[in-house]
């Protein structure tokens, strides 16, 4: 059953509660009377819209995902391919610039600024059980979690002829440089540097596959 505009208004209301103390204390901070105090609605009213906190962290974790997804698109000014034409290669409409590796990088690059301006989402996102869970299930990446598939469409789109064990070696590899890089930068260890950044990426993409 599709939820009415009214409850589906109170739902996003309290997702975006949820995010706004995740940005400011962190996950593992989370209390359901502070989300709903903030959508000045009752604590037993959350249970109208979620089963409990675990799905409404997983809601604001797809929520989170997908804003920045679409702050990767309007960085790189590309349109991203959806898995479906990608397991398909299906082409693309006419009037779509895809550029992966500009896309890996502009994913790169959001992720680092992230966790310069917004540490505490960016953990959430990153490092989260329900994040590691979307990690571990491929089968649901995209659905689950936009933003992880933004990387995984980039590669996927830069080496298409590479086998799938290939592809999702790395994607594990990029993904690890990139969240280990951003914690350096925003931790002040190392000064972000775009070439160095491009630099890593490139040499991961040339990776052989593992026997």
């Amino acid at each position: 059953m599709t939820p009415s505009a009214p409850a589906q208004k109170t739902a996003d209301r309290l997702v975006n509660a949820c995010i706004e103390i995740i940005d400011e204390v962190g996950w593992s901070h989370v209390e359901l009377a502070a989300v709903t105090r903030a959508c000045s609605v009752s604590t037993p009213a959350i249970y109208s819209h979620f089963t409990g906190k675990e799905e409404l962290l997983q809601a604001a974790l797809f929520e989170v995902s997908r804003r920045m997804q679409i702050e990767v698109s309007l960085r790189t000014h590309t349109a991203l391919r959806t898995h479906t034409a990608l397991r398909t290669h299906k082409a693309l409409p006419t009037h779509t610039e895809t550029d992966p590796k500009h896309l890996l990088l502009g994913a790169a690059e959001q992720i680092v600024d992230a966790a310069v301006s917004h540490p505490h989402l960016l953990e959430f996102l990153l490092f989260s059980p329900l994040s590691l869970d979307a990690l571990r299930d491929t089968s649901s990446r995209a659905s689950a979690f936009p933003f992880l598939a933004v990387v995984q469409d980039a590669i996927d789109l830069l080496l298409p002829q590479s086998t799938e064990k290939l592809r999702q070696q790395i994607f594990l590899a990029a993904w690890s440089a990139i969240q280990g890089y951003s914690q350096l930068v925003a931790s002040g260890v190392v000064q972000h540097n775009p070439d160095f950044l491009t630099l890593t990426l490139n040499a991961l993409l040339t990776m052989k596959e593992e026997e």
